[in-house]
């Protein structure tokens, strides 16, 4: 799962909760008998800077709260 946000006519990922996936579409995953894994990506923050692990903690965790309100599983 992963989303994004257009800004300035160009596409930008960006957090679950800011961007244009809608979020019923993890729950008809669901219901449409899936049973396979579902990947979180957090894309949005730079993954070269090690000084930023505590940041990607923290979106990661936003995230994760997010999918599982969107599962219904909060």
């Amino acid at each position: 799962m992963k989303s994004f946000k257009w800004v300035d006519s160009k596409r930008e990922n960006c957090s679950l909760a800011e961007g244009i996936v809608d979020k019923k579409y993890p729950r008809q995953l669901i219901a449409s008998g899936f049973t396979g894994p579902i990947n979180l990506h957090e894309e949005y923050l730079n993954h070269r800077d090690p000084k930023m692990i505590p940041q990607h903690v923290d979106a990661i965790r936003k995230d994760i709260v997010t999918l599982k309100s969107w599962l219904g599983w909060s």
